[in-house]
């Protein structure tokens, strides 16, 4: 019987610690946007937020297409990804941004394209909020895989007269 007792009392330890509160519990944020991932810490504005700043600082005096074309690309990334604060995207979720865009069948051109108003949003974010975090979308590859990229030529002809 003194074997059972100090197995128990060994037992009773793990069982208190492990339903002792975290310390600073308080202080962290759940992430709501993918179910399993845990609680992460973050104080960093959403994409978004990066992206009504961008809207408020940029937009005036431009044309709709600016503006449509902003919240098109952040749209895509928010149903793709979710809307998380800025710091929490990872260089394989911008991989995986791309790779669903070539899918869909956009050239390589504009994808660059999109990714560049993407980059600029979070950009101006992390300069704008001072913020010490790098940006996901910045260094993606653009593969020429999928879709070929269109090419225009343009053929100049010089008009000579002979005799």
């Amino acid at each position: 019987m003194s074997i059972v007792a100090p197995k128990a009392r060994r037992l009773l330890a793990i069982i208190k610690v492990i339903d002792s509160p975290i310390p600073a519990e308080h202080m962290l944020m759940k992430n709501t946007s993918h179910v399993g991932v845990g609680i992460t810490q973050s104080n960093v504005p959403t994409l978004n937020d990066a992206l009504a700043l961008y809207l408020r600082l940029k937009s005036e005096g431009k044309s709709d297409t600016f503006v449509r074309g902003a919240k098109r690309n952040i749209g895509f990334v928010i149903s793709a990804l979710g809307d998380r604060p800025i710091d929490m995207y990872s260089s394989s979720e911008a991989a995986s941004v791309r790779d669903k865009w070539v899918e869909n069948g956009l050239t390589i051109s504009s994808i660059k394209r999109n990714f560049s108003t993407i980059r600029s949003i979070i950009n101006l974010t992390i300069s704008e909020q001072g913020l010490n975090c790098s940006n996901a979308f910045a260094r993606t590859l653009y593969a020429r895989r999928g879709k070929a990229e269109k090419v225009s030529y343009t053929l100049r002809c010089n008009k000579t007269n002979s005799i």
